[in-house]
């Protein structure tokens, strides 16, 4: 009975981590997503810049 407690307070405590640890790496997929668009449009702006010289 205390061992199979145990057992239930590590498995929601592991799905508890695994959850927060989701949320983080979409957080930062996100993040991501948001600087390679900023740098297509620098990109975009340099070439339309260095082809207008």
């Amino acid at each position: 009975m205390f061992s199979e407690e145990l057992y239930i307070m590590d498995r929601n405590a592991e799905c508890l981590m695994v959850t927060e640890l989701e949320e983080t790496v979409a957080a930062k997929d996100s993040i991501i997503a948001e600087q390679a668009a900023l740098i297509a449009q620098l990109q975009a702006k340099l070439a339309e810049q260095t082809h207008n010289e």
